[in-house]
């Protein structure tokens, strides 16, 4: 008969934490990152962002012709104003 397998659980010292967290890229959270690697970042996604306001834009005027015009005509004319 095979033995209980042996817990998982086990007790880091807060300095085993840290380490384990900066050696597999973690980031603390709430804290800025810096301008540099956020606009990285955001250009690595910058298809995904393309696509949820694509996507977003679509399904709030689905239906509507007057709403998929407002959404060109709207910021046109807050440029021209």
């Amino acid at each position: 008969m095979p033995s209980a397998p042996e817990p998982l659980e086990r007790t880091f010292a807060q300095a085993d934490v840290e380490s384990v967290a900066r050696e597999n890229g973690l980031e603390p959270i709430g804290v800025r990152p810096r301008l540099l690697g956020y606009v990285k970042e955001l250009w690595a996604r910058r298809s995904f962002v393309k696509v949820l306001a694509v996507s977003k834009a679509h399904a709030e005027n689905q239906n509507t012709y007057l709403g998929q015009l407002w959404t060109v005509l709207s910021p046109l004319m807050n440029a021209a104003v």
